[in-house]
């Protein structure tokens, strides 16, 4: 059986009303929390991200009024570590990711989060110079360097994202082919918004070609915010409108059939969302 198979057969498991996660977070809820409440809730909503992949999102929306107020419990008191960027930032980071849970769309207080996060980001990343993701010679790192893209776009501040990403990199245009990086990748979908360059058309189909591999990845390793953000940003491409949730479950358009559990191919046919199969049927 494939490892990512195992993995969401893993995630359904721990997610039931019975498992493990829905027991912990019920006791974690319900426990006064004294210090930590910004760390607390971000890990919060990363279990929240993986229940709505495995279709338990309406037994894990009960933890989100909790993730809001510990959140702003946190930024009302300044209380996370040394209160310092490189550690606020994901602060914000978390309460975009559950303000659009909870709107189910772009709301204004969502891209003000997002805001927020990208001021957070940009002074650790350009002052602080946080030395295990940065140098001043060399950039960030890949995943960090796509990651501050994507909070540019949520942010709508393409045109800062289009200076970054020159500046380490030049103004050469992106050729879009199976073989785009993921920091090209999103340069692109920047200028797509600030100048109406590259057809959303063909971003998405670029998209479904390079990034299967690091939705895997990204998936079994936890990180499940990288996963959700590159799925928020390949559904933004698209005619439909999708949900918070349909954009989640958006994942199992990079799998294999035999990769996905029973219950998954149940869940998907119900919301009238298709697999890698079914669009390469279509196609």
């Amino acid at each position: 059986m494939q490892i990512i198979k195992n993995d969401i057969l893993k995630t359904l498991s721990t997610h039931q009303k019975d498992g493990f996660s829905y027991q912990f977070n019920v006791n974690q809820t319900s426990t006064e929390q004294n210090i930590m409440h910004g760390s607390q809730a971000y890990y919060l909503l990363l279990d929240i991200f993986y229940a709505y992949s495995v279709g338990q999102k309406d037994l894990f929306d009960l933890f989100l009024p909790t993730a809001l107020s510990w959140l702003n419990t946190a930024i009302a008191l300044k209380q996370e570590v040394d209160w310092k960027p490189r550690h606020v930032y994901r602060i914000y980071q978390a309460l975009a990711g559950v303000k659009w849970l909870q709107s189910g769309q772009d709301s204004a207080e969502v891209v003000e989060a997002w805001r927020e996060c990208l001021a957070q980001s940009n002074l650790w990343i350009f002052e602080d110079r946080y030395p295990r993701q940065y140098s001043a010679s060399k950039g960030m790192t890949k995943d960090l360097f796509y990651s501050y893209l994507q909070q540019c776009l949520f942010a709508r501040d393409y045109q800062r994202g289009i200076e970054v990403y020159q500046h380490f990199k030049g103004d050469k245009p992106v050729r879009l082919t199976a073989k785009t990086g993921l920091v090209a990748l999103m340069y692109a979908v920047l200028r797509h918004y600030a100048y109406g360059e590259y057809e959303k058309e063909k971003l998405n189909k670029t998209m479904r070609q390079v990034l299967g591999k690091e939705l895997r990845e990204t998936y079994t390793r936890g990180h499940m915010y990288r996963v959700v953000h590159w799925l928020k940003t390949m559904c933004t491409m698209r005619e439909r409108i999708y949900t918070p949730e349909e954009t989640i479950l958006t994942f199992y358009e990079f799998l294999e059939d035999d990769e996905i559990p029973d219950e998954i191919h149940v869940l998907l046919k119900a919301k009238n969302l298709l697999t890698k199969t079914d669009i390469t049927k279509a196609n």
